[in-house]
């Protein structure tokens, strides 16, 4: 069984979920997460057009997102400024820049082309003037070209939503599927925590978790991993839970799911004291550091997971930044995202407890162009479960570089 991801935004109202119809095309199960990873269940369908490559969906209750404003008569001229924010790639609410370059009609879809650059993942987003207002859906890409990028006008979204708001269509159920992969999965208990493992794969990606109350489902998403070890704090003593683990193909999200284990925690489960890193401190300068080892792309698909060490023995963080920067093979920086600066951050919300060691995700560094050799991080903001910032000043950020490689990864 293949999952696949895509954008998409509420607009109208806040139950209403706008993307593009290739993003759900044959989908038998739709499910819809903020950047938090709050899932939203999809309850009908108000219109679908495959022609204009749009779907406009209900989700099945009303969310505490606010609708976007839509442009329903903008003045569109090429040369307008525009901005781009979608899931390209797996990664969440990614910005970019550029113009309007043409407004193209063909067979009746009105279509909008721009430079702001998109990748796989980003259909179903959003194409904003520069009141913030949508004025498209960003919805393909030509390949191997120079920011030759696509928009369906947000137009025929107002038309076609106006036109059948009415209206509501059921959409197929989820199914029971014979998944393949990963396989050996594997379940324990560590103090109040679950602890899930599997065999590593050949050439994945990443590793998702998938969980449900009942082995037919519905599996709501969990977190996603580099390693072959899942830990679940949220369990309750006496209760069974099922597990499913996708392993990510590529970076295009597509996935093969396994079949699901049961799981029945103990009704007493034993505590357990964590056994602290051993170079954790009493009362470090900062309560994070950098570790030595990393999960790093390739040049064709760049990449950085680095090892993260709370050394702290009494702070427990709940969020950090990393800053990075990119050189090429000649040891010259590279520019972002083709603006006039060097660096880039991502800010991780991840739980880290006093001693703990965790690789918390893979950051893609594609905005860096293709020619990237050299990956440096440091960490710039650290902020731990009572509130204490830790904003690190530039002249101390402590930056760690790997090397990409060709072909595998390291």
């Amino acid at each position: 069984e293949i999952i696949t991801t895509g954008s998409g935004f509420v607009a109208f109202d806040s139950k209403t979920f706008i993307t593009n119809y290739h993003v759900i095309e044959d989908a038998v199960w739709i499910r819809a997460f903020n950047e938090s990873y709050q899932e939203y269940e999809v309850g009908k369908i108000i219109a679908i057009d495959k022609e204009m490559d749009i779907a406009i969906i209900s989700f099945k209750t009303s969310t505490d997102i606010t609708p976007l404003v839509l442009a329903d008569s903008p003045n569109l001229k090429r040369g307008q400024p525009v901005a781009a924010i979608g899931y390209p790639q797996g990664i969440s609410n990614t910005f970019s820049t550029g113009i309007i370059s043409a407004l193209v009609e063909e067979n009746g879809v009105n279509e909008i082309q721009f430079t702001a650059p998109i990748s796989q993942g980003s259909s179903g987003g959003t194409l904003f003037n520069a009141a913030g207002e949508v004025i498209g859906i960003t919805s393909s890409t030509l390949l191997d070209s120079q920011n030759i990028n696509y928009a369906v006008d947000i137009s025929q979204v107002i038309d076609l939503y106006a036109r059948h708001s009415g209206d509501l269509i059921d959409w197929p159920s989820v199914q029971t599927v014979n998944f393949k992969a990963p396989r050996d999965l594997q379940a324990s208990f560590w103090g109040s925590s679950l602890i899930l493992t599997w065999s590593p794969l050949a050439g994945a990606a990443y590793y998702r978790i998938y969980k449900s109350t009942q082995p037919e489902g519905p599996y709501g998403f969990s977190e996603e991993l580099q390693k072959t070890r899942y830990e679940d704090k949220n369990i309750g003593e006496g209760n069974t839970y099922y597990y499913k683990v996708a392993k990510g193909l590529s970076s295009i999200a597509t996935e093969e799911v396994s079949a699901y284990i049961e799981v029945k925690v103990p009704d007493t489960l034993p505590v357990q004291t964590p056994e602290l890193n051993p170079e954790a401190q009493e009362n470090p300068l900062y309560p994070l550091e950098l570790g030595d080892e990393a999960y790093i792309g390739t040049a064709d698909d760049p990449y950085l997971n680095p090892d993260i060490i709370n050394i702290s023995l009494t702070q427990t963080v709940d969020n950090f930044t990393l800053t990075y920067y990119c050189e090429d093979a000649q040891e010259e920086m590279i520019y972002f995202d083709n603006s006039d600066d060097y660096y880039s951050e991502y800010t991780y919300s991840y739980l880290i407890k006093p001693g703990q060691l965790v690789s918390p995700g893979n950051v893609s560094m594609h905005l860096y162009g293709e020619h990237i050799k050299y990956i440096y991080a440091a960490i710039s903001q650290i902020i731990t479960t009572d509130g204490t910032v830790y904003d690190i000043p530039e002249d101390e950020w402590a930056f760690s570089y790997w090397t990409l490689q060709e072909g595998e990864e390291e």
